[in-house]
Order: structure tokens, then sequence, then C-alpha cells
């Protein structure tokens, strides 16, 4: 049989999370109105927390010309504020 090679699927296309695509959204809109607004999003490991994140991101980019930056916080950091360091760093 001929086995054709899989495509890398966009991170834009995040299936089956339209839901929280459109609360980020929402959340994202009472910010550009004058909000300061915080969006906690959490579960368990491996769910695709990280990918629907980076699909908004890249979706904001594209709609709104907004950048967004991505970092990550490692439990052997010294610093104060670890999530704050990153940011820093870029």
């Amino acid at each position: 049989p001929r086995f054709v090679p899989a495509r890398r699927v966009p991170a834009t296309s995040v299936v089956g999370r339209d839901t929280e695509l459109e609360a980020l959204g929402d959340e994202y809109e009472r910010c550009r109105n004058g909000a300061l607004r915080i969006a906690h999003v959490h579960g368990e490991s491996g769910i695709g927390k990280t990918a629907l994140l980076r699909a908004f991101a890249e979706r904001l980019a594209r709609r709104h010309g907004a950048h967004a930056y991505r970092g990550a916080c490692h439990m052997v950091a010294s610093v104060p504020y670890r999530g704050l360091d990153v940011l820093m760093d870029v």
C-alpha cells in the first residue's frame, strides 16, 4: 500500500475548542474597551492548554495585529516572579 505522509495541522485549527476560543475572544474585546482582565486557563496535563493559547494568539495576530509573548515558568528558576522573568528576557 502507498502511504501519504501526515500533514502538520497548524495550531490555529484547534478542534472542538470553539467555546474556549470564544470565551478568550470575549475577554480580549473587554480589554480593548479598557477593562483589565485575567484569563486563568487550567486543566490536566496534556489536554491542549498550550495549543489553545497558541491558536488564540495566532488569531489575534491575524485579526488585530496583536502581539503575544510566550514563556514558561520553571520550578528550578531562582528569580522572584518567574512568570515575568520571561517577559524581561524577550
